[in-house]
C-alpha cells in the first residue's frame, strides 16, 4: 500500500497528550494519544496503523519501527504539575475568615462554590452540598443576627460527608476560628490547575528546564520535575 508519509506533518500538543497529524494535501488531520512517548502513525492508503511511531529529534520529527522507539524520548514543552484550587473569604470580620482548599488537584476544584445563608431564624449551623458543585452553609441565627462562628462552619462542613470529601477549611491566617460569620454569595474558589499527562519516564525540554515525570502523572498529579539546563560549558 502506497505511503503519504513524506507528505504528513506531525505535532505534539502536550496540553492534551496528544499528536496531530496533518496531511499537506488538505486531507483530514487526526489526533492520537501519547503512550508511552511514542504513536502509531495512520499514513497508507486505507489508513490502517501501518505499525510505525515517530518522535522529535533535532528538531525534526523522525520515524522509525514500532520496537525501535521507547519511553524517554526528549521532547519540546514544558510540563506543569497540578495546582489546588483554593478560597480565602473576604468578610472583613476579625477572626471570621477561613480558607477552603480542593481536595483535589486541579482545574476541576475552579467549579467549585461555597455560600453562608442567612435564613433569619436557624437552630444550628449545617452545611449540605448541592448542584452544581456547590457548598451551602447554613448560619445559626435568631431574628437576622447570625449566631455562627467560623468555628461552626467548619464543624458543619467536616460533619458532612459530601462537602467534607470537596474541600478542607482552615483558619486564614491572624484568624482564630471564633469571629461571628455573616452571609456570603456564591464565591468560586480559584487557582486550580491541570497536570500535564505523562508516563513515568516521559521527558521533555524548553530553553530553561529539563523535566521529567518520576511517575504516572494525570491532571490531579504532581510527578514532575525539572533540571536547570544551565549555561554552556
Amino acid at each position: 500500500m502506497a505511503s503519504n508519509w513524506l507528505h504528513t506533518w506531525a505535532i505534539y500538543n502536550p496540553a492534551t497528550g496528544k499528536y496531530k497529524l496533518t496531511n499537506d494535501d488538505g486531507s483530514p488531520s487526526w489526533e492520537f494519544p501519547n503512550t508511552i512517548g511514542m504513536v502509531n502513525v495512520y499514513t497508507d492508503a486505507d489508513n490502517q496503523a501501518d505499525g510505525d511511531t515517530i518522535y522529535r529529534a533535532g528538531g525534526a520529527w523522525v520515524r522509525k519501527p514500532f520496537a525501535s522507539i521507547g519511553a524517554g524520548k526528549i521532547r519540546e514543552g514544558t510540563p506543569v504539575n497540578a495546582v489546588v484550587a483554593t478560597l480565602t473569604t473576604t468578610l472583613g470580620i476579625p477572626n471570621a475568615e477561613l480558607i477552603y482548599t480542593a481536595r483535589t488537584k486541579g482545574a476541576a476544584g475552579n467549579a467549585i462554590r461555597v455560600k453562608y445563608v442567612n435564613s433569619g431564624d436557624y437552630a444550628g449551623t449545617t452545611a449540605t452540598k448541592t448542584y452544581p458543585e456547590t457548598i451551602q452553609v447554613w448560619l445559626k441565627c435568631t431574628g437576622g443576627v447570625s449566631q455562627a462562628t467560623a468555628d461552626d462552619v467548619k464543624a458543619a462542613i467536616a460533619g458532612n460527608m459530601s462537602t467534607n470529601e470537596m474541600v478542607i477549611v482552615e483558619d486564614a491566617p491572624d484568624n482564630d476560628g471564633s469571629g461571628i460569620v455573616e452571609a456570603m454569595e456564591y464565591t468560586f474558589l480559584e487557582g486550580g490547575v491541570d497536570g500535564t499527562v505523562g508516563t513515568k519516564g516521559d521527558c521533555y525540554a524548553d530553553d530553561t528546564y529539563l523535566y521529567i515525570a518520576k511517575d504516572d502523572n494525570t491532571t490531579a498529579d504532581s510527578n514532575w520535575r525539572r533540571i536547570d539546563l544551565g549555561s554552556a560549558y
